[in-house]
């Protein structure tokens, strides 16, 4: 039982590692993804392997989590256009 508590507490405190860093996970997934689509000549096994592994690194949002992502983008975006007075 203990064991299992034990287990229980470093998962969590795993988890809440993984949430603290993720947007540190998605640019790291953002730059292979980049490095892979430029590179000329890329070993078709290491693009293969990496397109495997992606989504353990950056799971797909959920439908709340990509509304709220574009929401932000459109403020960031307004915000941007706001400050160069592109925003009629």
């Amino acid at each position: 039982m203990e064991e299992e508590s034990s287990l229980h507490r470093d998962l969590t405190a795993a988890k809440e590692v993984i949430a603290d860093h993720r947007d540190k996970f998605v640019f790291m997934a953002n730059m292979f993804d980049l490095m892979i689509e430029t590179t000329p000549n890329i070993n078709p096994a290491l693009a293969s392997r990496w397109q495997s592994l992606r989504p353990s690194f950056v799971p797909e949002p959920t439908p709340a989590e990509q509304a709220d992502l574009e929401r932000r983008a459109d403020e960031h975006s307004s915000g941007l256009f706001d400050e160069i007075n592109l925003n009629t």
